[in-house]
């Protein structure tokens, strides 16, 4: 039997690339040290693209190459980060900002990604299941280890009854599991296997368990809007069908809820905040500040990590956990640090990637879509965008990650198009 080395080698360095992200929490225990991380990482990067065997840089090539550049620069220029000497954040999205040309450089990484998404959506099904059912021994044993005993956030969601896995808080957690849900549910409605339909319900209850409402709202509708999308042609033979499905869903989420009344806590979260008439979970300040410090540079912005730096001199006080936080609304941040030149650039790219992907899909399906990978990339853009109005998909590297490898497939995709006009 013949060991194909390139096939083994890139597994290693998609499996090290992603690694990162998907236990970014816990790196601390991934890892000996931050400079070993970001070594293993450089050489997985570069070995991928040594892997493309690229013989010749096309012209396709070279205009995502500039287009990166430009954000790159966008990111580096007056970077606020970099004052407040967090220059790990800047460096790590510096890296992966080359994940997509680097994937459209060696189109044989795409499916090696995918392959070693599936093992860490595995990780974080099982590790959510287990906190829920081993509580005792994660506080106790597992949890001490993880957090090194450094970071007890992780210990508060558990008393309030949110489930934080195999991360240190609970929001990571939902992203992982958001993730591993559209990523089964991609692979369901294109093969129709019911062992990917057992694995949406488990990790859409794992979702639910972690009490995170954007996560569960914005995935639930990322699915249904790839579901119409996907049988657009017939959805109207298909729609009960559907309304079958959803009232079975729900049916069984409260026959469940009766042995384990966790998987609830979305629910009672968001009736708790309509009852309290508080929709922006009192995010009002990190808003206000956003427009504030837009209306004082209104074209080009402060420079990116502008936000977290202003927000620790003007609201910041002892009742949040950590310091330098984002916006949780990525466009307002990027209104008030790149302006509204930034915004619209930005803006541009990620309308441009999802109406591609949806025209790939069209061309797909329109003979034999054979490649659930891509309905994954266009249910996750659609998440990766709702979120980015509640959340900080583009400042964390659980999302950003993710959200450039569908870029990578569909740049990938687009010049496979191109070579064979």
């Amino acid at each position: 039997m013949k060991i194909n080395v390139r096939n083994i080698l890139t597994y290693i360095f998609c499996f090290i690339i992603l690694m990162y992200p998907f236990n970014y929490t816990i790196k601390a225990v991934v890892f000996p040290n931050n400079s070993v991380a970001i070594g293993m990482l450089l050489i997985s990067f570069i070995g991928l693209l040594l892997l493309g065997n690229i013989k010749k840089i096309t012209k396709y090539h070279f205009i995502i190459f500039i287009v990166t550049l430009v954000v790159l620069w966008m990111q580096l220029y007056n970077n606020y980060y970099l004052k407040v000497n967090n220059e790990g954040k800047v460096l790590l999205f510096s890296i992966y900002l080359f994940l997509p040309l680097i994937l459209c450089l060696n189109k044989f990484a795409l499916n090696s990604c995918f392959t070693v998404i599936r093992f860490f959506c595995f990780e974080h099904i099982v590790g959510t299941f287990f906190v829920q059912f081993f509580k005792d021994f994660y506080i106790e044993k597992l949890l001490p280890w993880l957090s090194n005993g450094v970071d007890n956030v992780a210990y508060r969601n558990i008393l309030n009854g949110y489930n934080p896995g195999l991360t240190m808080h609970y929001s990571t957690n939902g992203i992982y599991l958001t993730v591993s849900t559209i990523y089964f549910f991609s692979k369901y409605i294109k093969n129709k296997n019911r062992k990917d339909l057992i694995f949406v319900i488990l990790s859409l209850i794992a979702l639910l368990l972690t009490g995170k409402r954007a996560h569960t709202l914005f995935t639930l509708a990322s699915c249904v809007a790839l579901y119409i999308f996907y049988n657009r042609e017939n959805f109207s033979k298909k729609i009960i069908k559907f309304l079958s499905l959803g009232g079975a869903g729900c049916l069984g989420l409260f026959i469940i809820s009766t042995f384990m009344p966790q998987i609830l806590n979305v629910l009672i979260r968001f009736e708790k905040t309509i009852n309290a008439g508080e929709l922006l979970s009192g995010r009002e300040p990190f808003y206000e500040l956003a427009i504030n410090m837009w209306k004082e540079h209104k074209l080009f912005g402060y420079g990116w990590g502008a936000f977290g730096y202003y927000f620790q001199q003007n609201i910041f006080s002892e009742e949040f956990v950590y310091g330098y936080l984002d916006a949780h609304n990525v466009y307002l941040q990027l209104l008030c640090e790149c302006g509204i030149v930034g915004l619209i650039f930005l803006l541009i790219i990620a309308v441009r990637f999802l109406l591609k992907t949806i025209n790939a899909i069209k061309i797909k399906t329109n003979v034999q879509l054979k490649d659930e990978c891509l309905l994954f990339t266009l249910a996750f853009q659609i998440f990766f965008l709702l979120y980015c109005f509640s959340g900080n998909p583009l400042y964390d590297i659980q999302c950003y990650s993710i959200y450039f490898i569908c870029l990578g497939k569909v740049l990938s995709y687009q010049y496979e198009l191109l070579l064979k006009k």
